[in-house]
């Protein structure tokens, strides 16, 4: 599925994301090279919060990811978050959008610092949040 700027228009008229963490985009989206989200740096110990209401589907630490919190939402929509310091939800946990839900960290394999891997998800196809979130 490609996603043109129609859909992106329709998508950013219908769905309301709020930003998961304030802090600085490090790393760009770049599904070329297996990006499928951006790194957002912030300070130590900061809340990442939910980007919109749903439903954790995943909470759980991963060898190259650390710490992740999946949050599956209405219409196909999945928020990912990574390198997490700790995770405040578990699976099957109801979020609220802006409900704090993890805090930054640099866990897993992958991480070199503090920061939030932010990744959203469409219909199973990874999107660039910047199209669709304001940071």
């Amino acid at each position: 599925m490609t996603f043109d700027a129609n859909y992106l228009k329709y998508q950013k008229e219908s769905f309301l994301f709020y930003k998961p963490i304030d802090g600085v985009i490090t790393n760009k989206f770049n599904p070329h090279r297996k990006h499928f989200g951006i790194d957002i740096v912030a300070a130590e110990n900061t809340a990442i919060k939910s980007v919109m209401s749903g439903r954790v589907i995943f909470a759980s630490r991963t060898i190259e990811s650390g710490n992740t919190l999946i949050v599956q939402h209405q219409n196909g929509i999945i928020s990912v978050y990574k390198h997490c310091a700790s995770l405040l939800k578990k699976d099957g946990d109801y979020v609220s959008e802006k409900e704090v839900i993890a805090i930054i960290g640099n866990t897993g394999s992958l991480s070199f610092g503090t920061h939030l891997h932010f990744e959203l998800w469409i219909n199973a196809k990874a999107v660039d949040p910047e199209l669709f979130i304001k940071f």
